[in-house]
């Protein structure tokens, strides 16, 4: 009898350390996989990579890639690593339709306006320049986010982009002229290339006092050869 209160306090200590054992081997895979992609800022794996976190309930490090088929993952666990601790998760262009473009109301083209930098692009083109063009009376306000995307046939689609939340709110005072916010947008050609196609970059803007919501707009158009003229917008 007097082995029980030790045996009690035995299985306590066990039960108490165990999950601080997992939870530090969660961490430590976690980090291992941040640490590989951050040494391989090149790879495709890498500029796939949105998340990583240690789901401790689940005891499983969950991976978010905006590419999962079934390459990506080989890839992966060819690369990076092969536990089974690892799950790892995304978008899958064979099993899963791309989202509809986002839908909005059209801004008076007079007043708010958006444009890429030039027509066309090389398919192999990595980034997007972009300009906001507010010339009205009203302050221009929109976060930092933005949908890619791009015409298969007659639809609209979006591509991923990771589902990442932007809290920046960007406020373009009106002027006596016209006042411009410029930002660059990523096409990932790596990740979802397309010798040819026609893209859109769509943003929400809104108006306040009264609010009004918009979407802007601006095409471009990506092909194999670009000849001089893509300077003209």
């Amino acid at each position: 009898m007097k082995c029980l209160p030790f045996a009690l306090t035995l299985f306590a200590v066990l039960a108490a350390v165990s999950p601080c054992r997992a939870d530090g081997e969660l961490r430590a895979l976690q980090d291992s996989v941040v640490q590989w992609l951050a040494a391989h800022p090149d790879d495709l794996l890498a500029e796939a990579f949105t998340t990583a976190w240690s789901d401790e309930a689940d005891g499983r490090v969950e991976v978010h890639l905006l590419r999962a088929d079934s390459a990506m993952k080989a890839r992966f666990r060819r690369c990076v690593h092969d536990s089974r601790r690892i799950r790892l998760a995304g978008f899958d262009p064979g099993t899963v339709p791309y989202p509809p473009a986002p839908e909005g109301g059209t801004a008076p083209a007079a007043l708010f306006s958006m444009h890429a930098e030039y027509a066309l692009y090389p398919c192999d083109a990595d980034t997007v320049r972009l300009t906001i063009r507010n010339a009205g009376r009203q302050r221009l306000c929109f976060g930092t986010d933005y949908a890619v995307c791009r015409l298969h046939g007659d639809r609209w689609e979006r591509l991923p982009d990771g589902g990442m939340w932007h809290s920046l709110l960007i406020c373009l005072e009106p002027e006596n002229g016209a006042a411009e916010h410029r930002f660059t947008a990523r096409l990932h050609p790596r990740l979802f290339p397309a010798a040819f196609g026609r893209y859109r970059i769509c943003k929400p803007v809104y108006t306040e006092h009264p609010r009004r919501d918009y979407l802007l707009t601006a095409e471009f158009t990506v092909m194999p050869f670009v000849p001089f003229t893509r300077f003209v917008r």
